[in-house]
């Protein structure tokens, strides 16, 4: 099973473009931060990940949020390898391939941390949705004999 969940704050602007077919890719750096206690000391270490969303997703994350916004991922992971063209030496990464997201911004910051360097005037930030996330259908109820009709 390849599956994965992460939560931390976006560490770089986001980037969008598209595929010949029109498809949405966006594509932007996430940190996470771990901390942990070695002989009573406090220490902190940052992680940092790439992300990628494709589609009508991409473009949400990309309208409401900025560096810095806080954001948790649902997700899998992607290896990719690669020869390097200057030195010709095996290069690999991990790649979070994301399904669905949740901002994670409070009421007070939504519209994500920092205005990117090309919005050159003030703008009222949409508000964005509560979550990605999908519902799950109900549960059905089986109390007056239904599960007589299931199939198995």
């Amino acid at each position: 099973m390849n599956k994965c969940t992460i939560s931390g704050n976006i560490s770089r602007d986001i980037e969008i473009r598209h595929t010949q077919s029109g498809m949405s890719v966006c594509s932007f750096g996430i940190a996470v931060n771990e901390k942990y206690k070695k002989n009573d000391e406090l220490l902190e270490k940052v992680s940092f990940f790439d992300v990628t969303f494709f589609g009508k997703k991409g473009e949400a994350i990309e309208k409401y949020m900025r560096k810095g916004s806080k954001i948790l991922i649902d997700g899998k992971l992607n290896f990719e390898q690669w020869d390097d063209k200057t030195t010709g030496q095996k290069r690999s990464k991990v790649l979070i391939i994301g399904n669905e997201f949740e901002f994670m911004d409070s009421k007070d910051s939504q519209g994500g941390g920092h205005e990117s360097s090309y919005q050159k005037q003030p703008q009222q930030q949409p508000k964005p949705p509560e979550s990605a996330f999908e519902t799950p259908p109900a549960m059905p109820n089986f109390e007056n004999g239904m599960e007589d009709d299931l199939p198995f």
